[in-house]
């Protein structure tokens, strides 16, 4: 999938592209099977608190969390080549991945931060990353969801 350019500036611009209808709902739907395969998992890859779970290290091959599926999908053409053009870089990897996984009402919110931040601490150089978030569920600001700044990247 190439983006077209209009996409391109509007991700310069804003820090931020939404790209809905992406996957198709039968494939959300193995999505979401796969995450609850993975969620019931005991394991040190998954931290619980109440009802909020974040799973890492879903993209892998081996280790408990290990998914054939998210592995996958970590590869398609349809996140890859996006990503590919934004980064004007062919030769990517995944620096992490996981699953997150909060009921509405539930816990507190998260302070306003950057990502890079974090990762700068992870030992990552520069800010050139792509941050990949496929929602599996319906959110509105009611639910908690995520809340972008346009042009908060620069």
């Amino acid at each position: 999938m190439q983006l077209t350019q209009a996409q391109v500036d509007e991700y310069n611009e804003r820090g931020f592209l939404l790209l809905p209808d992406l996957f198709a709902a039968e494939e959300i739907a193995l999505m979401r099977a796969e995450r609850d395969r993975i969620a019931s998992i005991e394991t040190d890859h998954a931290v619980r608190f109440a009802k909020i779970r974040t799973i890492y290290r879903i993209h892998e091959l081996d280790g408990p969390t290990a998914s054939p599926l998210y592995h996958t999908l970590g590869r398609t053409p349809r996140l890859l080549q996006p990503a590919m053009q934004l980064l004007n870089d062919e030769e990517l990897y995944i620096f992490n991945s996981r699953l997150y996984s909060k009921d509405a009402f539930v816990g507190t919110s998260m302070l306003w931060h950057q990502d890079y931040g974090y990762w700068k601490l992870d030992r990552v150089p520069t800010p050139s990353l792509v941050q990949c978030m496929i929602m599996l569920t319906d959110v509105d600001v009611l639910d908690g969801s995520l809340v972008l700044i346009p042009g908060s990247h620069r």
